[in-house]
């Protein structure tokens, strides 16, 4: 089955508004409920991924007339998950070590510091 491709971009200024957009496109053979639970799961696992607030991700089909046809927006509370993380590893996602552009948010109510998160943009294959 071919499977469409993402643009995942991470932004935000401090934890609370930290997010990461998911801009998905549906493959030529893939249907809209697969695509859809597709992006549903690769949302979910990218912010928990990044440990940030919400994740937002845009299904668009990639004819003629580029449209939307479907939205996933996940504001879960951040939680420990060690299914998850296997899932990630197994899944080869990647870290935001490993984006020279992006500084993962460091915000905590102890120290009230901060570090900018930098827009990221990272293609890659839904």
């Amino acid at each position: 089955m071919e499977t469409g491709t993402r643009q995942t971009i991470p932004g935000g200024s401090r934890f609370a508004d930290s997010f990461v957009l998911i801009i998905a496109t549906r493959g030529v053979s893939e249907t809209v409920i697969d695509a859809r639970n597709r992006l549903r799961e690769y949302t979910s696992a990218k912010k928990h991924q990044l440990k940030l607030a919400m994740g937002l991700g845009i299904l668009l089909d990639a004819g003629e007339y580029l449209s939307v046809l479907c939205t996933n927006y996940d504001t879960s509370p951040l939680k420990d998950d060690p299914a998850l993380d296997a899932k990630i590893k197994m899944a080869g996602l990647k870290p935001a070590e490993s984006v020279a552009t992006m500084a993962r948010i460091l915000a905590t109510e102890e120290t009230g510091t901060h570090e900018q998160l930098n827009w990221c943009r990272s293609m890659t294959r839904i």
